[in-house]
């Protein structure tokens, strides 16, 4: 992941009829993620479109070493 990518945690999402979220763009700014949004919904007012907070997925944690053999 990119650092430009960490930055950006604004998102428009659309709800799908099996109730799950599709992210469709991602902002660094909420109000650009407004404006997106208003425009989006403006354009297809028959599909809901939300503007939410999505934070980058945490990293994974490193695996533990193995223990070192004795010889």
């Amino acid at each position: 992941m990119t650092y430009r990518e960490r930055l950006e945690y604004w998102a428009v999402a659309r709800l799908l009829p099996t109730g799950q979220w599709v992210i469709l763009a991602r902002f660094h700014r909420r109000a650009d993620a407004e404006g997106h949004c208003q425009f989006m919904q403006q354009a297809n007012p028959e599909i809901r479109f939300e503007v939410v907070f999505d934070l980058p997925p945490a990293p994974l944690a490193a695996k533990p070493l193995p223990k070192p053999r004795s010889r």
